[in-house]
C-alpha cells in the first residue's frame, strides 16, 4: 500500500484518482490509519501527522541515486520486474528514528521486497 496525499487543509485525498471522498479506517502499526477511496476503491495508508514533516527524499529518487541496476534482495533488474513494480530506496534505520539518506543506510529494493521488509518490520518485529 502507498500513502495518501493530503490537501492544504490536511484532509486526505486518494493517490490514484485525487478524490477527497475517502474513508479513514482503523489505526495499524506505525501508520495513523488506513484510507479507502469511495470513488475508485484504492486503499492506502495515512501516515502519522508528526512523521510527515520528517520525511525527506522520495524512495524513487534514492533508488535512482544508489541503484546498481538490480534489487539488493531478489537481484531482479528493472526489466525483469512486472508492471507497476519499480526499484525503490529503503531506509534500514528509518528517517523518523534518525536514519540518514547515506548509501550505508539505504537499500535499493523492488516494490515487492520493499513491501515484504515493511511487513516483517511492522507485524513480525524483525529488523529492529
Amino acid at each position: 500500500m502507498i500513502d495518501a496525499n493530503r490537501t492544504e487543509a490536511g484532509k486526505p485525498t486518494c493517490p490514484k484518482c485525487g478524490s477527497g471522498n475517502v474513508v479513514i479506517g482503523g489505526k495499524s502499526g506505525p501508520h495513523f490509519g488506513s484510507v479507502r477511496c469511495r470513488d475508485c476503491g484504492q486503499s492506502c495508508w495515512l501516515p502519522k501527522p508528526e512523521n510527515e514533516k520528517k520525511r525527506r527524499r522520495s524512495s524513487l529518487g534514492l533508488a535512482r541515486k544508489y541503484s546498481r541496476g538490480f534489487c539488493d534482495l531478489c537481484q531482479r533488474t528493472p526489466a525483469e520486474l512486472p508492471h507497476p513494480e519499480v526499484l525503490e530506496g529503503h531506509h534500514v534505520k528509518e528517517v523518523v528514528d534518525g536514519g540518514t539518506d547515506d548509501r550505508s543506510n539505504v537499500w535499493v529494493v523492488c516494490s515487492s521486497c520493499h513491501a515484504l521488509i515493511h511487513h516483517q518490520r511492522t507485524y513480525l518485529g524483525h529488523y529492529r
